[in-house]
């Protein structure tokens, strides 16, 4: 498996059995095969909420309120 470098988008998942590895959250969005470009910002807010600095968690979940509204425009 090719290492990645760490980026503000990945985050350390620990398995059942104990074993940690970095996940990228685009991974994840492509591993659980989302499409909907709104429902992908979507996810990536919810992961990440109040914590990359850039936006306040309550901002951060307007977005997010906003992004399902666009979601479903969008389906």
């Amino acid at each position: 498996m090719k290492s990645k470098q760490k980026n503000k988008y990945t985050i350390t998942v620990t398995n059942a059995q104990g074993e940690s590895i970095d996940c990228d959250i685009y991974d994840l969005i492509k591993a659980l095969g989302i499409t909907n470009p709104a429902l992908q910002h979507l996810f990536k807010k919810v992961g990440f909420a109040g914590k990359r600095g850039h936006k306040d968690k309550m901002t951060d979940m307007q977005d997010i309120i906003d992004s399902a509204v666009r979601a479903k425009e969008l389906e």
